[in-house]
């Protein structure tokens, strides 16, 4: 059943584009780890359209075997360098995760997913690109970074609290309100002020 899980969500991922063939490996990169029946998965782009448009299509599947629910935990703009220099995806038995982290504020819950995740991606491009390294050496950081440093079962769920939006409210959150002006349903319309 591992290989299945990381079979389909890697399916799922690499299904999704928009105008070209392969458009996600090309445009993302980033890590989705799997500890059935949950997963994380951190996402990084420099291409904002496609970011939203991946993230429509992972609401538009929600409920249809893969996502059942989904929250944001954390999202931002304002990053100098991406973590990652590809996709993957990993699956790891959830009793096999150390991460404690229900004990700790939800600031620093949420904290303690974010930057793991950047730690893993540094140290997994800084073996990638030692010659004297190969790719068991990248699977050994992947697997005792993510065991020690991402939690599992309960320790994931107590990150989701009423202050955590759900992917539906994020996206309604970052849409650009609809509002019509009073002064669009006037006719004729005003002239523009020339100063």
């Amino acid at each position: 059943m591992k290989n299945k899980h990381e079979e389909m969500l890697r399916n799922f991922f690499e299904d999704i584009q928009r105008d070209m063939p392969d458009e996600f490996s090309i445009k993302m990169t980033g890590y989705c780890i799997i500890y059935a029946p949950y997963y994380i998965c951190f996402l990084e782009t420099e291409d904002g359209d496609f970011n939203d448009y991946v993230l429509r299509e992972i609401q538009n599947t929600i409920g249809e075997r893969i996502h059942e629910q989904v929250w944001v935990l954390f999202n931002t703009e304002e990053v100098p360098q991406k973590a990652f220099d590809q996709f993957v995806v990993k699956v790891f038995p959830a009793q096999q995760s150390q991460a404690e982290i229900k004990a700790l504020p939800m600031v620093d819950r949420v904290a303690k997913i974010y930057t793991s995740m950047l730690t893993i991606g540094a140290d997994v491009r800084r073996t990638a690109n030692d010659p004297s390294k190969n790719q068991a050496h990248i699977d050994s950081i992947y697997s005792t970074q993510s065991i020690q440093n991402l939690p599992a079962q309960e320790d994931l769920q107590s990150v989701i609290g009423p202050e955590m939006q759900t992917l539906e409210e994020h996206l309604e959150f970052y849409e650009p309100p609809d509002i019509l002006l009073e002064d669009e349903l006037c006719w004729p319309n005003k002239p523009d002020l020339d100063y």
